[in-house]
């Protein structure tokens, strides 16, 4: 699902620009190296059209001529942008490299758009002219990925470019050169569209040095992000070449080339010619599509190289599936048989999600995205005239970089294997500056319980301390934004804004994750730094005991249980919170009650690390406080549940995890559990709270790890091993997204 792409070097016809490799990228720069003073942002002169669903906005450039005043001794440069730089200096890219990767790609990342950016910086003394009186052209790209397109949704803002030039001269003295109205920009530049949403176009007819581009009209100052400016922490954007996929199978066919399409079903791709494989030239006439299986789902962005007349355009279309059967309509295929599904993309089904290159002509041509990424497994490349394709690969983009990786697993067991490559390959395709919730749809935002329920397994596969460390910031950052010191569901903030405060299980995964990083590493320095953010979110859920007074949750989120979040309110009332079903309103208040003991008792635990002894005294009462509300509203006189949760597994697993039973109850609990699992098929039925506990309850609460290993090694719907059976290389948001039986699930969580 990822890609790569070096800007300098779209066109092999043309001669490459270097990459600064290692050339002293400070995630955490020496503040005693940093200029001081404010970053100053500019953008090309005229008035800014923009729209956080527009598709074609251009990226913009950006270039001055710095003239030496004497001979030089070193330079650094400090870089920043409303959207995405790429930064050249004398026409090579400056970048770093980190293990053969590039690991600052779409840089500086995601950060709160109205609060937070980033700046990096590189010495790039070693490209430098440094006699006196040397010139040197400092430029770059900028697109509004991340900022002002529909993920960022800053529409009000045009893309803009900050940079602190400082150059140290041979007898000791300085200069630092600011980005002013000194410099040059301009929208003349070859990408016609820019974005992580609606992806890129290139058009490699325009000349693509930055410091042509941005031409000779003097740049304005941008005042419209008033937040603050500070070095880049955790870990860029790699794009891990040493994880390069190749196609696996590859074939060519026609577009009108299908059979038995009906009315409900579009038919099977019927014609394949042209068997594509590594090593191996394939021609595309117009009208025909290249349909590449590199075997893998992954974050990615391609790497094509090929040929074609100039205009002619590449089209690069990415999905996780190709449609099967017959085409039929009632299994949700949106094709014939044979053909890339891209309906679960959403709104950016038809024309988003893609890559789209405009041949310079003549020589043979490189391409790779600089702006963007997609998820996808498969491929579906096309073009408006004859092309000769070269080579086509899928070069996944992660922020974890090979240095930070750990180990894995591997077991008796191919299916329990195949779940552990899948969980690992969802890490890099989610762990993409921010932890997003996917890689692949019209979403990719930092949803909090997804990642306080992974955190754990995360840190098994890979060093994310730093990583994890940073998305807490955007946490701090957003909950600035929110009411009384609650944490929002979605972090850093960007075009959702405030997506429901203080939602059970989302919200608290400001207390979860800090916990996490510190038991996993004996690190308290997390702790230190959200210390006081996560003391105002606890104190703010005990006054209501976390408790649903506004009528929604998501709760035990795509759980097969009786009361899910969509089956919570009557079918005409369903979500708008006034109608909240009495037994799920209950459900939810004890599952609100469970996160804010754990929280507590969390709290109490970080508080005692960290030499806060009276701290420690107030979370432990508060715990206390919170286990005597659960016994006291949630549990019947047997000291079992109430009798509405006893049909459900997530509650037992909760008050097992959390110990809330007491005597011979306990044994009752387990006894029903094990019941409600096999009369379920041996299937769990839990969401994602649930799904994250069970085995651990099962295993160190219920005594019963053969339990766990049954539900473990289950493949029945639904189970873990259910998805591996039907074909899965990632971990699904659904149990049942793709069935071989039935097709493709919803599109809207698909």
């Amino acid at each position: 699902m990822q890609m790569f792409v070096k800007l300098a070097t779209l066109s092999v016809s043309l001669a490459a620009a270097t990459a600064v490799g290692a050339a002293g990228l400070s995630s955490f720069a020496d503040p005693k190296s940093v200029p001081s003073g404010k970053f100053t942002f500019i953008s090309p002169v005229g008035e800014w059209k923009g729209d956080a669903l527009k598709k074609d906005e251009k990226a913009a450039a950006f270039s001055r001529r710095v003239e030496n005043e004497a001979e030089v001794k070193a330079v650094e440069i400090f870089a920043t942008s409303l959207g995405v730089f790429e930064l050249f200096v004398n026409g090579s890219l400056v970048s770093v490299e980190e293990d053969g990767n590039r690991s600052d790609f779409l840089r500086p990342g995601a950060t709160d758009v109205w609060r937070r950016r980033h700046f990096l910086s590189y010495d790039v003394t070693r490209i430098w002219r440094r006699e006196k009186g040397g010139k040197n052209d400092v430029s770059a790209f900028v697109a509004r990925s991340w900022f002002s397109d529909a993920i960022g949704g800053r529409k009000d803002v045009k893309p803009a470019f900050a940079a602190k030039v400082k150059i140290v001269f041979g007898d000791g003295s300085s200069v630092v050169v600011e980005t002013d109205a000194s410099w040059n920009a301009s929208f003349a530049t070859p990408f016609e569209r820019a974005g992580i949403y609606f992806g890129e176009v290139c058009d490699a007819r325009a000349d693509r040095d930055a410091t042509t581009c941005a031409g000779n009209t003097p740049a304005e100052v941008n005042t419209n992000f008033t937040g603050a400016v500070t070095a880049m922490k955790g870990p860029g954007v790699s794009l891990r070449r040493d994880l390069a996929l190749d196609p696996k199978e590859a074939f060519v066919y026609s577009e009108a080339d299908v059979s038995g399409a009906t009315s409900n079903a579009f038919g099977k791709v019927s014609s394949r010619k042209a068997h594509f494989r590594v090593g191996e030239a394939v021609r595309l006439a117009r009208g025909e599509r290249l349909v590449v299986d590199f075997a893998q789902n992954a974050a990615a962005i391609p790497e094509i190289v090929a040929r074609g007349e100039r205009g002619v355009v590449l089209s690069f279309r990415g999905g996780e599936m190709l449609n099967d059967g017959n085409g039929e309509k009632s299994r949700g295929n949106d094709g014939p048989a044979g053909s890339v599904y891209r309906a679960n993309l959403r709104r950016i089904a038809a024309d988003g999600a893609l890559a789209r290159y405009v041949f310079a002509g003549g020589d043979v041509e490189r391409y790779t995205p600089s702006f963007t990424f997609f998820g996808y497994r498969y491929a579906e490349v096309s073009a408006t005239g004859p092309v000769e394709i070269y080579s086509v690969r899928s070069i996944p983009v992660t922020s974890v970089a090979k240095s930070m990786e750990r180990g894995t697993i591997t077991t008796g067991n191919a299916d329990v294997n195949r779940l552990v490559e899948n969980a690992r390959w969802g890490m890099y395709s989610n762990y993409l500056s921010i932890p997003t919730d996917c890689p692949q749809r019209d979403e990719r935002r930092g949803w909090t319980c997804d990642t306080q329920v992974f955190a754990p397994t995360a840190f098994r596969f890979a060093d994310v301390q730093c990583f994890l460390s940073k998305w807490m910031m955007d946490m701090r950052d957003a909950q600035l934004a929110g009411k009384g010191g609650l944490y929002p569901a979605v972090a850093p903030m960007m075009s959702w804004g405030a997506v429901m405060w203080g939602r059970l299980g989302w919200a608290d995964a400001g207390v979860a994750v800090p916990w996490t990083v510190w038991r996993m590493t004996g690190d308290t320095r997390i702790v230190e730094e959200n210390w006081a953010s996560m003391s105002r979110y606890v104190d703010r859920i005990a006054r209501t005991q976390h408790r649903t007074t506004d009528g929604f949750q998501w709760g035990d989120w795509v759980s097969y249980e009786q009361i899910t979040p969509t089956g919570s309110w009557p079918a005409d009332h369903q979500w708008d919170g006034r109608y909240l079903l009495p037994e799920a309103q209950k459900y939810f208040d004890y599952l609100g009650g469970c996160q804010w003991l754990m929280d507590a008792r969390r709290m109490a635990d970080m508080a005692k690390a960290t030499g806060r002894g009276e701290e420690a005294v107030r979370c432990t009462r508060m715990a206390d406080a919170a286990r005597e509300y659960l016994k006291a509203n949630f549990f019947e006189a047997d000291g079992g549940l109430l009798k509405i949760f006893r049909h459900l597994q997530t509650p037992a697993v909760f008050a097992l995890r959390l110990g809330l039973y007491d005597g011979a109850a306990k044994a009752r609990a387990v006894e029903g559990l094990l019941k409600n699992i096999e009369d379920h098929g041996g299937c769990l039925q839990t969401g994602f709270l649930g799904t994250a506990m069970i085995l651990d309850a099962l295993t160190y609460d219920a005594n019963r790890p053969d339990a766990a290993y049954s539900l473990l090694l289950q493949d029945k719907d639904p189970s873990w091993l259910f998805t591996v059976r039907q074909g899965a290389t990632t971990m699904w948001e659904r149990w049942n997204s793709y069935t071989r039986e039935k097709g493709f699930g919803p599109v809207d969580m698909n």
